[in-house]
């Protein structure tokens, strides 16, 4: 797996509320890997679409033995990394390899930053959509994607404190007010900030299996929601619609 965060700047993205009355400047900041416009760029070469993560030969794998359990596949994984991607007695690693890859799973998060006009998030979402395989968004990320039409006529939800607002970003859409999460086709959509967590779980229970879903909240010692229809933010926001809990 490759994760990548795109923006439309190579600027560090903060999670601080800027210029908002009453907001500090404390939040962190993440670096972004590449550009839309970088990324668009590198698609249109010839030969891209796949991710240059160095030697798949047969001697970097390392056969998996009866019974041996996760953390044995976890360090050979680990093993094979370091040989790819490490200076031999070096714990710093390269430079991560080529960027010409394919997005198979797009996450589109929220925020403050949800209400500016967002135009090159929304145009490359547009372009990028019949591409994926899976689309999630978090928050009011969820009109990103509604702005960009591909939410049309689809089931979504969103952050329910900002539910007046954000429904009028896509009134093709049919926006869900008491859930904590949509499932409508190849497209996820999830309530606030926290209901990020339950739709990844919602997603890696579809793509991969509930068991799997299962025992990585028990290793992450998180307690996920798995209804979901259990929303009570929907009705302590006024949510217009909202069933009450």
């Amino acid at each position: 797996m490759s994760l990548s965060v795109l923006s439309a700047t190579y600027d560090p993205v903060s999670t601080a509320m800027q210029g908002m009355h009453g907001f500090g400047g404390f939040g962190e900041s993440i670096v972004p890997t590449i550009t839309f416009k970088d990324y668009l760029a590198n698609e249109a070469k010839p030969g891209s679409g796949k991710p240059d993560h160095g030697s798949d030969d047969a001697e970097d794998e390392e056969p998996c033995e009866d019974g041996e359990g996760g953390h044995a596949v976890a360090k050979r994984t680990m093993r094979k990394w370091k040989r790819q991607y490490h200076v031999p007695g070096n714990d710093t690693p390269n430079p991560m390899p080529s960027t010409k890859f394919d997005i198979e799973v797009l996450i589109v998060p929220g925020g403050g930053g949800t209400r500016q006009p967002m135009t090159e998030e929304i145009a490359f979402v547009k372009h990028m959509y019949p591409k994926l395989k899976y689309i999630i968004s978090v928050c009011t990320g969820s009109t990103v994607l509604s702005r960009s039409g591909i939410l049309d006529g689809r089931n979504a939800t969103t952050n329910k404190r900002s539910w007046a607002w954000a429904v009028t970003q896509g009134p093709k859409v049919n926006w869900i007010p008491t859930a904590r999460w949509t499932e409508d086709g190849n497209i996820f959509t999830s309530s606030g900030i926290s209901a990020g967590i339950d739709v990844a779980y919602a997603f890696i229970s579809r793509v991969y299996g509930e068991d799997v879903a299962h025992y990585l909240s028990l290793s992450a010692e998180y307690d996920r929601e798995t209804d979901m229809h259990h929303d009570p933010y929907a009705a302590i926001w006024d949510v217009p619609g909202a069933v009450p809990e």
